[in-house]
């Protein structure tokens, strides 16, 4: 039946309205006023159940988003969302969720590797023998850790952060891994931009770029030096 309503007419709520239940509302929030009001008429006794495309606690700030007539918080006997439910043909069959702990233990151990890379290459430096080797891998351990910075900023705190990324995209995840594969591609498009340019010769324009350096700084030489002589007092013998 939800399914069905939703697919179907949409009424308008607007804020301040009373909703009946078993009917689909598009909620309009207050544009002018902070908070949102919107009365349920709920059966006495009786037990009701919201399909909504958001979780109610997304628009919570200060007041709890579900209250009773005499102001006290309402709190759900369940809530879930709908990205974690799994079709279940018999509702006396229990669903087990899979739990992927391969993955987050092969995530977890590829953070940490540039801690304890560092770590191993601290031990290393105490050595003379292995003094020289632990510099070189520093190199790569620093390498490491920039790694793992880079990709938290822009596959986690990023897409967090702005509101359409996950705008045409079926799950966050999915968005997230979009924005910084785009992301990361469009850096290492331009490293490989630079190291084609830098190796091949057809690529005139860095080279026109330094002899444009070079001749201005010859320009300005010979007026330097000779402001420099100019300006020279002449000392009486």
């Amino acid at each position: 039946m939800a399914e069905m309503l939703f697919h179907g007419n949409l009424m308008t709520g607007a804020s301040g309205s009373v909703l009946l239940p078993g009917t689909a509302y598009l909620l309009n929030f207050s544009q002018d006023l902070w908070l949102s009001q919107f009365q349920i008429q709920a059966p006495t006794g009786g037990k009701l159940a919201f399909f909504t495309e958001h979780l109610p606690k997304e628009f919570e700030n200060k007041l709890h988003y579900l209250m009773a007539a005499d102001g006290h918080d309402v709190e759900p006997m369940e809530e879930e969302s709908s990205m974690d439910c799994a079709d279940i043909v018999d509702a006396g069959i229990e669903h087990v969720k899979e739990k992927k702990w391969a993955e987050v233990i092969g995530a977890s151990f590829l953070t940490i590797i540039p801690s304890i890379f560092g770590i191993a290459v601290l031990a290393a430096s105490f050595s003379k023998k292995l003094s020289s080797w632990g510099k070189q891998a520093l190199q790569f351990a620093k390498s490491g850790a920039c790694g793992v910075v880079f990709a938290a900023a822009i596959f986690l705190l990023m897409p967090e952060s702005i509101e359409l990324v996950k705008a045409g995209k079926e799950s966050e995840s999915l968005a997230a891994g979009v924005w910084g594969a785009a992301v990361i591609g469009g850096w290492f498009l331009g490293v490989l931009i630079d190291h084609s340019c830098s190796s091949s010769h057809g690529c005139g324009l860095r080279n026109q770029l330094r002899m444009w350096s070079q001749k201005s700084t010859a320009d300005v030489r010979p007026g330097i030096l000779k402001s420099q002589r100019t300006a020279a007092p002449k000392i009486p013998r």
